[in-house]
């Protein structure tokens, strides 16, 4: 795992932004889902979900993609963004409800369940699926 971490100040920019790449092993979707929470600072039911949400994007590129991945987060006043690149072009497939019937392919399901918005992108090197969660306002 390799990591970089800045703060960044307020206003549209992100509160707190932060990036790691993960080897294409098992073992580095708990590594992901603790960078994650960590680098955010986050605590509570939002830690649960963005650990969650973060565990099946990362299973995903551990499973599908089979590269190196890497972990965008950023914290914003109101909520978190958290992507998942790889650099696999084939786009994940949404199944719906379809999925609860399958061995695999729940996991999108769930990020469209709990997340704010999610969605992704392909690029010259490989794709980026990202989700947003809202922060508990204080």
């Amino acid at each position: 795992m390799s990591t970089s971490f800045r703060g960044v100040g307020a206003g549209p920019a992100p509160l707190v932004e932060a990036q790691a790449s993960f080897a294409p092993e098992s073992v580095s979707v708990g590594q992901a889902r603790a960078f994650v929470v960590s680098a955010l600072g986050l605590a509570g039911g939002t830690a649960s979900t963005v650990a969650l949400l973060t565990s099946e994007l990362a299973s995903n590129a551990v499973l599908h993609a089979r590269t190196r991945f890497t972990i965008t987060v950023e914290r914003f006043a109101d909520h978190v963004r958290v992507g998942v690149g790889d650099t696999h072009r084939g786009l994940p497939v949404f199944r719906g409800r379809q999925a609860s019937d399958l061995d695999s392919g729940r996991g999108l399901v769930v990020v469209h369940g709990l997340a704010r918005r999610w969605g992704m992108q392909v690029d010259g090197d490989g794709k980026e699926v990202w989700f947003e969660v809202a922060l508990p306002a204080e």
